[in-house]
């Protein structure tokens, strides 16, 4: 049967502890809204928006606190310690300080 369903597996650890392990199906649709057509994630997450743009996470978390004298800070959401970064929102931004930087 094909579909978005995730199988769990439980085992038995010789120490008397459960070993739990989650196999999904490669073929699971993401949930709507979250890649493109090119099966990119529209969100990314500090680390994947810190490889998108090629710049440090340390840099990238000074710029979205505002610790960066002349770069504009990059729009995010935060759920929790989670730092959340749209792909548009980052694309939006690099746009915007190459044009502060050209000043």
């Amino acid at each position: 049967m094909a579909g978005a369903y995730a199988k769990s597996t439980v085992a038995t650890a010789s120490g008397g502890g459960l070993l739990l392990s989650l196999d999904r199906v490669s073929d699971s649709p993401p949930f709507p809204g979250a890649s493109n057509t090119s099966g990119q994630s529209q969100v990314l997450t500090l680390k994947q928006t810190a490889a998108y743009l090629r710049i440090s996470k340390a840099h990238l978390s000074n710029v979205i606190n505002r610790k960066v004298a002349g770069v504009p800070p990059l729009r995010h959401a935060r759920e929790g310690r989670r730092i959340l970064i749209k792909r548009q929102w980052a694309d939006e931004w690099l746009e915007v300080a190459g044009q502060e930087s050209f000043r």
